[in-house]
């Protein structure tokens, strides 16, 4: 038995015969499809948006190096890992290190706010509140 087809496979053909053929099972598919890459985007941008807006606040606060403890989340806020302030006095010890300041972030989940708090070393203590809706 041999079949001989006079065209070449057409993907737009198929598009089209499966659209003709079984219309709900298409468009199902289609729209499964088209939710699923939307929402791999919407989450790939939401995490460069929370990464850029953090490195942003790191920045701001003039810190070379960061150190947190190994159970900690990339979001701050959103970890409960916490560090000794004897670690601060160790890493202030260390040959090169001009200056540690201790920093804590607490995050309001009622409210969605984070506020960030850095204590310098004139004992006086800076507060950033940041405001995340959604």
């Amino acid at each position: 038995m041999t079949d001989s087809h006079d065209a070449q496979f057409s993907p737009l053909r198929m598009i089209a015969g499966n659209l003709t053929a079984r219309p709900l099972r298409a468009v199902l598919s289609i729209l499964a499809i088209s939710i699923q890459v939307i929402l791999v985007l919407m989450i790939v941008g939401l995490t460069n948006g929370v990464v850029n807006e953090w490195s942003k606040r790191v920045e701001g606060v003039g810190a070379d190096i960061l150190v947190q403890s190994p159970n900690a989340s990339i979001f701050f806020a959103f970890s409960s890992a916490v560090m000794q302030e004897s670690f601060g006095q160790q890493i202030a010890s260390l040959p090169g290190v001009d200056e540690v300041a201790p920093t804590l972030s607490l995050m309001d989940q009622k409210n969605f706010v984070v506020i960030y708090g850095i204590k310098t070393s004139s004992s006086s203590t800076a507060l950033t509140t940041s405001a995340l809706t959604p």
